[in-house]
């Protein structure tokens, strides 16, 4: 051995050498003297053979390697020489077997640095590679096996870890697919949970809309139906108050006159104060005319006449200059005519003379006058003697169809106006007065009839004011039930929609919470499915490495599996949407009795403004039985009666295990009781069957609460009839009625044993 390796050291030294990339051909690589080795080179030459096997040597610098390193696909290379390599070539690839790399990859130690001799033997007690020198000093009691024959154990391994990790990734795919199932089916049932509770919401929202809708066309019809009524009433007042009040100046009108033409106080003809003399009434061409006359002018004043009936004048045979004046036009007649009552003017001036107002209107002549034309009447002393009246209309029927004579006295026993000859003709027999007596005494009951007249109007003006402020006091409580119901069913909507708003976020909350949970799930699982992939592409890749030192180093790396979780009893469970629409609409109806009760107490506390204290008559407790259930039992009226107005009244019932309470009619104090409207019955009963309402059908109630105090109101005017449980102040019903007798409260123990009224305990609150 010594001569041996002398002759190496003095002769011509020899390495093996690669014949360049990618060949494993070894060549034979002379140094001709021991300087010319490097580091490594001279350290390996003085503890083994001359020739040097290609795997030590580098395929990028073809010499020893000097920091040799490995690459993931198994190669080794001087660590400088592969940096280099890598610095300035345009792709990161292995320059053996080209495989190539996204990322320049991490380079590992191939070499025992220790003694700077390759690892070419494995420790199965310290499980590690060791080089020759490690093997002779501090592993040689050790079980040392060559390195490729401890590949092929490692490679051996890589099989079953495969088998052993492709399983794993198949599961954990089949617990991600299960889990987005679970989360779509969790996500369905949270639909359709959340669709049932927006329509049940929907439905409420809407049926509140609908009986605001309702109240507000009860209220306002009612309120319609009121003033329309009240219209009805003011209509029909305003018309007696104006029959009564052309009656009035009727009466005044007769007090001037002594003919009567009814001495009933009726509706007067449409008569007039005001008489005007129609311009053409009277005027004939058959007139004659005096042609050729010549008068003094004279000027009169302007003046009208009017006539209602044309008859022959009496002729006055008066010489005055005014004669052949035309009254009219103040000139000289032209075309002269003459009217009925004797008057003269132009033809064409009476024809075409604007009406005038009469002054008196004569009883003889049967002729209005103006004042002009009635100056005859004040200065001819056969005129003087006719009689004038005021000026009317229809001067005939103040004559005596029979005798053409005024209509001067009164018939008591025929109650009718006469002439003088008929008084001493037909009526000789009758009791006859002169007309201004029979005036005289008409004219007192016309004074006292006047009084009563007015005293009427000023009742029904009255009574006018009276339905006016009765109708602006419904308006206002119409107003104010209105104002408060929408404010009512506004709260309630207003409750509904948070209510489904915060059902809607419960549910929204947890499926974010359920599909939360499964994200974090399933991103665990793709993490080990990641890490199972990526050690599978490990064992993979070492598998197919032939860089013995590097798969056996890297072999700890892949034998072991990648922390795991066992997913057996893992899943993601969906939380209960069952009963949830339930659960809200529950808030809601919480939230609405509480309204209600609210509302009942103020309703009650308003009703029981009209409290009235009624005393029970034990004179009055029913002589015959009531006929209920088929069993005997009394009942008792109060003193009071109602006819109009509100009242209230509470009844302590909690001592009787069966009663009937409300109102009922005068009329029904005698004889046989049957509980119904029509019979004038309008009751609350507790029998054994339970709380039934006397309507027509009868109608039975379900109370939550059995009532201790039971309070009644009525509104007698509107037909209201309601019923409360006083102790929880909650209404128990209201039914509307038609009141048109006096009421009286009515109460009766139904079955229980007897009924006792003491005066000093008998009052009702």
């Amino acid at each position: 051995e010594e001569g041996k390796k002398k002759e190496i050291l003095s002769g011509p030294t020899t390495l093996l050498r690669t014949g360049g990339l990618g060949t494993r051909r070894p060549q034979i690589v002379k140094f001709h003297s021991r300087s010319a080795l490097p580091t490594v080179g001279k350290n390996i030459f003085s503890l083994c053979s001359r020739e040097v096997p290609y795997q030590f040597l580098c395929s990028i610098c073809l010499d020893v390697f000097m920091d040799p390193v490995s690459t993931p696909c198994g190669h080794n290379f001087c660590k400088t020489c592969i940096t280099q390599h890598w610095d300035i070539s345009p792709l990161c690839q292995c320059p053996v077997c080209k495989r190539q790399y996204k990322t320049r990859p991490e380079l590992h130690l191939s070499a025992q640095q220790e003694h700077n001799a390759p690892l070419e033997m494995f420790c199965k007690t310290d499980h590690t590679c060791v080089c020759v020198v490690c093997f002779a000093l501090d592993h040689k009691t050790h079980p040392v096996v060559p390195l490729k024959e401890e590949y092929e154990v490692k490679k051996a391994g890589f099989e079953t870890a495969e088998e052993k990790i492709q399983p794993m990734i198949q599961e954990r795919k089949i617990k991600i697919q299960q889990m987005k199932h679970s989360v779509e089916l969790n996500k369905k049932a949270a639909d359709r949970e959340m669709a049932e509770g927006v329509q049940v919401f929907t439905a409420l929202i809407e049926s509140a809309k609908t009986d605001l809708n309702s109240l507000i066309k009860a209220i306002e019809e009612k309120q319609r139906t009121a003033e329309k009524r009240a219209e009805g009433f003011i209509k029909g007042l305003e018309k007696e108050i104006s029959e009564l009040m052309k009656l009035s100046p009727g009466v005044e009108r007769q007090q001037s006159d002594h003919n009567f033409s009814s001495m009933n106080i009726s509706p007067p003809a449409n008569e007039g104060t005001k008489v005007s003399v129609h311009p053409q009434a009277g005027v004939s061409d058959r007139l004659p005319s005096y042609d050729g006359m010549l008068v003094r002018q004279r000027q009169l004043r302007k003046s009208k006449v009017k006539t209602y009936k044309s008859y022959t004048s009496t002729s006055l045979c008066l010489l005055s200059e005014d004669q052949f004046l035309c009254s009219i036009c103040l000139d000289v007649f032209m075309n002269p005519v003459s009217t009925p009552c004797g008057h003269n003017f132009c033809k064409k001036c009476i024809t075409h003379a604007t009406k005038l107002k009469a002054l008196k209107s004569c009883l003889v002549c049967l002729a209005s006058y103006c004042a002009t034309h009635l100056e005859p009447h004040q200065t001819v002393s056969g005129l003087k003697r006719h009689q004038l009246i005021d000026p009317v209309m229809n001067l005939e029927r103040r004559i005596c169809l029979m005798h053409n004579k005024p209509l001067e006295m009164f018939c008591k026993t025929n109650q009718s106006c006469v002439c003088v000859i008929c008084s001493l003709s037909n009526h000789k027999t009758h009791d006859v007065v002169p007309l201004k007596e029979e005036y005289e005494v008409k004219m007192a009951g016309l004074v006292k009839k006047e009084a009563e007249l007015q005293a009427m109007i000023v009742k029904r003006l009255d009574k006018i004011r009276e339905i006016k402020d009765a109708v602006q006091l419904s308006k206002d409580e119409a107003d104010r039930e209105l104002e408060g119901g929408v404010q009512f069913f506004a709260d309630l909507m207003e409750s509904v929609e948070r209510g489904l708003k915060e059902f809607m976020e419960e549910i929204t909350e947890k499926q974010r919470r359920a599909e939360k949970q499964a994200e974090d799930l399933i991103k665990e699982l793709e993490q080990e499915i990641f890490e199972l992939t990526k050690r599978s592409s490990e064992v993979e890749e070492l598998s197919r490495s032939e860089d013995h030192l590097h798969v056996i180093q890297n072999f700890s790396s892949v034998k072991d599996d990648p922390p795991t979780k066992d997913w057996t009893n893992t899943r993601v469970r969906p939380p209960p949407y069952e009963g949830m629409v339930v659960r809200a609409v529950s808030q809601v109806e919480k939230m609405l009795n509480d309204q209600m009760k609210i509302l009942f107490e103020g309703e009650l506390k308003r009703v029981q403004g009209y409290r009235c204290y009624v005393t029970l008559d034990p004179d009055m407790v029913h002589p015959r039985p009531l006929q209920h259930n088929r069993n005997d039992c009394r009942c008792v009226l109060s003193k009071q009666g109602f006819s109009s107005g509100r009242f209230y009244f509470e009844l302590d019932v909690d001592k009787w295990s069966t009663w009937t309470l409300g109102v009922t009619r005068e009329h029904n104090v005698k004889g046989e009781i049957k509980l119904s409207p029509n019979n004038g019955y309008w009751t609350l009963c507790l029998c054994s069957t339970g709380y039934v309402v006397s309507t027509e059908p009868r109608v039975s109630l379900s109370l939550r609460s059995k009532p201790e105090k039971v309070g009644v109101y009525v509104h007698y005017d509107k037909g209201l009839i309601c019923f409360y449980n006083v102790s929880t102040a909650a209404l128990i019903c209201s039914s509307d009625c038609s009141f048109t007798e006096k009421l009286y409260p009515f109460f009766s123990p139904c079955a229980n044993d007897g009924l006792s009224i003491h005066s000093s305990s008998c009052v009702i609150q």
